[in-house]
């Protein structure tokens, strides 16, 4: 969980989202790093990150977690979703896309949503387990040294 950063002209001041919370708009946390307890309460992992990153960890945490994703269709991000398998891609910077999505999510059936939220992580385990990346990356390296590690 995050909270405003200071000094960055970007972000959205702590006043703003006061005002939000009076509204009953958002329910804003504050900062935590244990993000599983938040994980825990929500029905889907949204992300609609523009940047161009690796893969956020938060979104592998929400995958682990069983959580279906809707997150945008950017480097990093765009590999943890198979659409319609355990999540939803949009276009970066499209809040009609987010908004049309998010909807289309709310209307699905209990039983397709737990079916996301498994394949989630499913997809977690496949492509992401730790061990995996790691064996993968002494691989890259004897190869490229010529060598057994």
């Amino acid at each position: 969980m995050g909270k405003p950063d200071e000094g960055n002209p970007k972000s959205i001041p702590l006043e703003q989202i006061r005002e939000w919370e009076k509204e009953k708009l958002i329910t804003y946390k504050g900062f935590s790093k244990d993000v599983q307890p938040f994980l825990e309460e929500i029905d889907c992992f949204v992300y609609p990150s523009f940047y161009r990153e690796g893969i956020p960890k938060a979104i592998l945490e929400a995958m682990a977690m069983e959580k279906p994703i809707i997150i945008t269709d950017t480097p990093g991000c765009k590999i943890t979703v198979l659409k319609e398998f355990n999540g939803f891609l949009i276009p970066p910077k499209n809040s009609h896309a987010l908004a049309k999505v998010m909807e289309s999510f709310l209307n699905l059936n209990e039983e397709k949503r737990k079916e996301l939220g498994v394949n989630s992580r499913k997809l977690a385990k496949e492509k992401f387990e730790i061990k995996k990346i790691v064996n993968e990356y002494i691989s890259v390296v004897e190869d490229v040294l010529n060598i057994k590690i």
